[in-house]
Parts: structure tokens; C-alpha cells; sequence
């Protein structure tokens, strides 16, 4: 009786020390971040850590508009998050510490804008904003 208390109290000790799966967002080679909110990421944390830096390419499809390939360009983490999908839920969650998560709107702010860089009055270029901010 006494081994069946031992094993019970090492499985359950493992169990709660249990890390879920977590992939770097630099690791994520040829994935659609579309999927975070799917079963293919349901379980998985995704770390984006302070420094790294990950390519981004805009694109614009549909019916009015379209873009042709552009150049890639880089987004620097600022500040280290994780971001995990709740499928019981079906949302995304964000966590700054690694441990306490919370939903997007809870946790962040920010605001998307659009315009055009000027040359001699003259359009140049359609530049397009995002800004974010963790919500104090």
C-alpha cells in the first residue's frame, strides 16, 4: 500500500510540474501564424523573447486591392511574450510572464493606420502602422 502512495505522489508531482510544449517564434519555419488559432497549435505555447527578430512580409489579397511580393522587413521583440491557443475556448491568449495568461483584449492595446509618405505633394507610398502596447 505504501509503494501504490509513493507512485501515486510521483505521478502526481510530475503532472503538476508538467511544461506545456513550447516552440521559439524563431523556430517556426514555413508556419502560418493563421494556425495559432487552430487543433495544429491547441496545446503548444509559442515564445517570442526579448531581441529576436522575425521577418514579416504585408500582403493584400482579395477582390479590390492585391500586392505583389515585397520585401521582407523585421519586427523586433521588445519585450518577451507567449502566446497560447485555448481551443476549449476558441481564442488566442497572451502571457508576459510565461505562467498567467490573458486574452489579447485584455492584455493588449494599439491601433492600426493607414496614409501616404508625401514626395513633393505627390503620393509616394501607401505606408501602413501597427502599433502595440501591453495594457498597464
Amino acid at each position: 500500500m505504501k509503494a501504490i502512495i509513493i507512485a501515486a505522489a510521483i505521478f502526481l508531482s510530475a503532472l503538476a510540474n508538467a511544461q506545456p510544449n513550447v516552440i521559439r517564434a524563431t523556430d517556426l519555419k514555413g508556419m502560418d501564424f493563421n494556425q495559432i488559432s487552430t487543433q495544429v497549435f491547441n496545446g503548444i505555447v509559442i515564445e517570442f523573447r526579448e531581441g529576436d527578430e522575425l521577418p514579416m512580409n504585408f500582403k493584400v489579397s482579395g477582390d479590390l486591392l492585391e500586392s505583389r511580393q515585397a520585401p521582407i522587413t523585421y519586427i523586433t521583440i521588445k519585450k518577451s511574450f507567449w502566446l497560447k491557443a485555448d481551443m476549449v475556448k476558441n481564442e488566442v491568449l497572451v502571457s508576459f510572464d510565461g505562467h498567467h495568461y490573458k486574452k489579447f483584449q485584455e492584455a493588449l492595446s494599439g491601433k492600426i493606420t493607414a496614409g501616404t509618405t508625401p514626395d513633393n505633394g505627390v503620393a509616394d507610398s501607401i505606408q501602413v502602422e501597427l502599433e502595440a502596447n501591453v495594457k498597464k
